[in-house]
Order: structure tokens, then sequence, then C-alpha cells
């Protein structure tokens, strides 16, 4: 258990500093991917909700205080994300399906939006117009990275996404 969190508490340190540091090789007419949401939802998925409420707060809190914005944004916006996201999961006992990547596709524009409301306070620019030109590409590279590392060979351990998924499509064939 103690090594789990050590490990989970590393990644989750490696995975800032990506985030910081290397992000921007990442962007996409200025649209970058959230790296540290990505880590919060796998955190969710590979152990349960109550580290990826740890993870979320962390990882929220370690963006808060390294990156430009508002304090508790981040923290809030991740760790409800992880919250709801680990209620879903634990309602479907850990199975990620095709309906599983659909709710974090969702939670991820949910995530999003909200960071960007808070961002947006005092400025001129609309929600609206914010929404299709930044939260949505962002919610789609966001998810679609997310995905592709889900599925990538590197992802191991008792919970693989690739194998939650390769689990549920045995299911249905059978």
């Amino acid at each position: 258990m103690r090594s789990e969190i050590i490990k989970i508490a590393v990644w989750g340190i490696v995975v800032l500093l990506f985030q910081i540091g290397t992000s921007s090789l990442f962007e996409i007419r200025g649209i970058r991917p959230d790296f540290m949401l990505i880590w919060t939802i796998i955190v969710t998925v590979k152990y349960n909700r109550y580290f990826g409420l740890a993870a979320g707060f962390f990882a929220g809190l370690g963006q808060d205080a390294l990156m430009i914005g508002f304090m508790g944004v981040q923290t809030l916006t991740k760790n409800s994300i992880a919250f709801w996201f680990g209620v879903w999961l634990d309602r479907k006992e850990g199975k990620l399906s095709a309906i599983g990547w659909t709710v974090v596709f969702l939670l991820i524009l949910l995530h999003e939006s909200f960071t960007s409301i808070f961002y947006l306070q005092g400025s001129s620019v609309s929600f609206g117009s914010n929404f299709i030109s930044t939260v949505i590409p962002t919610t789609l590279y966001t998810g679609t990275v997310g995905f592709l590392w889900g599925l990538s060979p590197f992802n191991t351990g008792r919970k693989s996404i690739a194998g939650v998924l390769k689990t549920s499509q045995q299911r249905r064939v059978k």
C-alpha cells in the first residue's frame, strides 16, 4: 500500500513537471492537453476514487502553485472530476467501456468549462466564443491523448485501462 502511494506521488511529480516544462511541445494553435487531468483519471481508474481524489487534489494544487492563474481553481475542478468519475466507476464496478470513455470526455468538458468560467471573470471574452474556440478543442485534445495513453503498452498495473477495455469487449462477444 505504501509503495503504491509513493509510486503515485512520484508519477504525479513527473507528470506535473512534464505538464509545466514540455506541454508547449504538444501545443496546437494555442491548445494544450491537460496531462494532470489525464493522470488524475488514470489514477482513479487504476486504483479507486479515494486515490483519485488525492491525486486530483494534489495535481490541482501543484498546477495552481506553479502556474499563473487563480489559486484553487485547478484544485477544485480536478478534485471534483476525480470524485464524480470515481462515483460513476463504483456504480459500474470499475468497468470502463465505450460508455465510460464518453463519460471521461464529458467530465473533461465539464472541467474545461468550469476552469474557463473562473478564468474569464473580469474579461471581455464571452463564455460562448471561448467555449467554441478553446473548451471544445481542449476537451477533444485532452480526451484523445488520454485515450491513446490508456491504450499504450506503458499503461500497466492492477487495472490497466487497455485491459479493462479488452475484458469489457470479451464480455460482449460471449
